[in-house]
């Protein structure tokens, strides 16, 4: 047995490696988390062929909405199933690996061990007795592709950029309008992109915008065309943001979801 203590997503990375087909059991929203960013961010030779997670109910609602889109990503690759059960345990079994995860000590400990035998058994009868269930939000990548169609080329980094950078849960119509003010799209760019995915009505993209101006991190300026009616508007940020530079407190704050 191999046991590591620390932070529990860098702790998850190299057994992830050796799993094929892992149960994963998460008892609790922060955990799940950590299992979708630990699976996401690994290279796709390095990833499990299909991680299957077993979580009690409410928790895939919990989840914050990017991290939701990162299961959406695994999911639409046919990398990651998720099913509702009653968990306790946090920790995953295949036949080649097992890790169980203690987080109820300062520093987290992962104890990893070869896999099959009865643990490995146990955690397959859980995900067989479990309730399949589907992940609504839209895919993380199909929320980058379509809002660069809409606002532009560029618009889809600075959706990563957010993403990855954010120490908070972001509200996901904001970002669409800060990362729109970025290639300096339209307001209608994002009503329409938001449309698409499913994300929001145009009244409620609109709410947005007034916050993020009201928050002084978003301009947005009519554009006159001549015809009727309540003009477009241009996007424009009021804060830079450099490269490799941690988003702005006011940023952040102003993106909460």
């Amino acid at each position: 047995m191999q046991t590591t203590a620390g932070p529990v997503q860098d702790a998850l990375e190299q057994p992830f490696r050796r799993a094929r087909r892992p149960v994963v059991l998460v008892p609790g929203r922060e955990q799940a988390e950590v299992v979708i960013i630990a699976l996401h961010d690994l290279d796709d030779d390095a990833r499990p062929e299909q991680c299957r997670i077993v979580a009690p109910d409410g928790i895939l609602d919990a989840l914050a909405w990017d991290i939701a889109a990162r299961a959406a990503d695994l999911v639409d690759r046919d990398q990651l199933a998720w099913r509702q059960g009653d968990v306790t345990d946090f920790g995953f079994a295949g036949p080649a690996v097992t890790a169980a995860v203690i987080t109820s000590v300062p520093t987290p400990v992962v104890h990893v061990d070869d896999g099959g035998g009865e643990v490995t058994e146990q955690f397959h009868n859980r995900w067989d007795s479990s309730t399949p269930v589907e992940i609504d939000t839209p895919p993380l990548s199909a929320v980058r592709d379509t809002l660069d169609s809409h606002a532009g080329q560029g618009a889809a980094e600075d959706v990563e950029l957010v993403t990855t950078r954010a120490r908070c849960s972001t509200d996901p119509v904001a970002v669409l309008l800060w990362a729109a003010a970025g290639t300096g799209a339209t307001v209608r760019a994002v009503t329409d992109a938001a449309a698409e995915l499913g994300l929001a009505s145009r009244t409620t993209v609109y709410r947005r915008l007034d916050s993020l101006t009201d928050a002084g991190i978003v301009r947005a300026v009519p554009e006159h065309d001549g015809e009727r009616g309540r003009p477009d508007r241009t996007l424009h940020r009021e804060i830079a943001v450099g490269d490799d530079e941690p988003l702005p407190a006011a940023v952040q704050t102003a993106l909460q979801g």
